[in-house]
């Protein structure tokens, strides 16, 4: 019988790196003055998106319409953090509430 005393270890690394890529990510999008930076992004379900208003301006994110119901999140002020969980594929469109020249649209894979 031959051993491979290693091949414990790959099978070990092999999962590690197979569950990595099935973890959630977070995405970043700066509110900055009246603008989403950045304006657009395609992400995977599961994933958080993680509003940081690095304004002087306060804002309140709500989704608009999409693979998510309408809803509000928190009013930020400066250097305040709002996140959501986006469960469902689609597109979302993404605003401020006291803004409406702010738009997001957030493609969910």
């Amino acid at each position: 019988m031959i051993r491979y005393p290693f091949a414990g270890l790959a099978g070990v690394l092999l999962l590690a790196v197979v569950g990595a890529e099935a973890r959630a990510a977070d995405v970043s999008i700066s509110e900055r003055d009246m603008a989403f930076v950045p304006d657009h992004v395609t992400i995977k379900q599961g994933d958080r998106i993680i509003f940081r208003n690095d304004s002087d301006l306060s804002h309140q994110v709500i989704v608009a319409k999409g693979a998510a119901p309408d809803m509000a999140l928190a009013k930020q002020h400066r250097g305040e953090t709002a996140t959501l969980t986006i469960s469902a594929r689609g597109t979302l469109e993404i605003g401020c509430d006291f803004h409406p020249m702010m738009t997001l649209t957030v493609t969910v894979e």
